[in-house]
């Protein structure tokens, strides 16, 4: 079946990157089999984490970063 998510992002500067941060997280998390909610979830732990930070590439959370 198919699964909806309703993502909601807060327009600031670093908004843009945090979508991009999502997209990378949620395809990582796929393509090593995670299910599509955890993979969701991590996705968006990550942009939530990305944008306290400055920068582009120092934004990108580590895994042992992301906590569920």
């Amino acid at each position: 079946g198919r699964t909806a998510v309703k993502m909601m992002f807060q327009k600031s500067p670093q908004g843009r990157d945090s979508r991009e941060n999502e997209l990378i997280w949620g395809s990582v998390c796929l393509a090593e089999g995670m299910d599509m909610e955890t993979a969701c979830r991590y996705a968006v732990a990550a942009s939530g984490i990305s944008v306290t930070r400055k920068g582009v590439l120092d934004a990108i959370p580590y895994r042992k970063e992301i906590v569920l």
